[in-house]
């Protein structure tokens, strides 16, 4: 029997025995921590295969994606909250037994709004760039705010936490003689503005403020408030 023969298939075995010692720690590590797959199908027994195949098989786990996605998704609305919180609406409602006629001017003007006796006009409150605040110019007649006719202006300016609304008269007053102009809002604790007959009482302040979600609203032939 030839020794050196011996040896020779000793040290080969004892490599093969060794590199499939190195495989299988591979193998380990791979089924342990999935993202990382260092084996390759040439070089590893058929069941390790198989095994690493059906652990990649399976979905990856997103649930910390989901989380930080949730994260930043509501750090966002946060953040731009301040700007897209409600707002409430201006409201001229007409009680008279004649049309009313109504521009809503900004850093533009807006078409003539004809109100029928009955019915009102609303927008939502809105920031002008241009000119900051909103009018609702009134008059009785058609084309009031050409040709120089009495208005009544109902103003607005929104801000991040308020609205502030004021009443006030140009070129005469439009609404005197009528029951009175009165302006309230849905928020009971915000001051009203009222004027009896339709025009504005002397020395009495026609500027007031309430939170930005709050309707306002300014009544044409009024009753008075209770």
């Amino acid at each position: 029997m030839d020794c050196r023969g011996v040896k020779k298939q000793s040290k080969t075995s004892i490599a093969i025995h060794s590199s499939h010692g190195i495989a299988h720690e591979r193998y380990k590590y791979a089924v342990q921590f999935p993202m990382i797959n260092p084996l390759s199908p040439s070089s590893a027994p058929t069941s390790h295969i198989q095994a690493t195949t059906a652990s990649f098989s399976k979905p990856l786990p997103n649930i910390s994606f989901k989380m930080q996605f949730k994260a930043i998704a509501l750090t966002a609305i946060a953040a731009i909250t301040p700007f897209t919180a409600a707002v409430g609406h201006a409201i001229v409602e007409n009680h008279c037994d004649n049309n009313a006629y109504l521009w809503s001017v900004g850093g533009s003007v807006g078409p003539q709004q004809t109100i029928t006796p009955g019915h009102t006009y609303s927008e939502q409150f809105r920031y002008d760039p241009v000119s900051g605040g909103i009018a609702l110019k009134i008059t009785r007649v058609q084309n009031g705010i050409y040709n120089g006719s009495p208005q009544t202006i109902f103003a607005y300016t929104l801000t991040d936490t308020n609205t502030f609304y004021d009443l006030s008269d140009v070129f005469g007053d439009a609404f005197a003689g009528t029951s009175g102009l009165l302006v309230s809002t849905s928020n009971p604790d915000c001051p009203d503005i009222w004027w009896p007959n339709g025009v504005p009482p002397a020395g009495q302040k026609f500027t007031s403020a309430c939170q930005r979600d709050a309707d306002i609203t300014l009544t044409l032939c009024a009753q008075p408030p209770k």
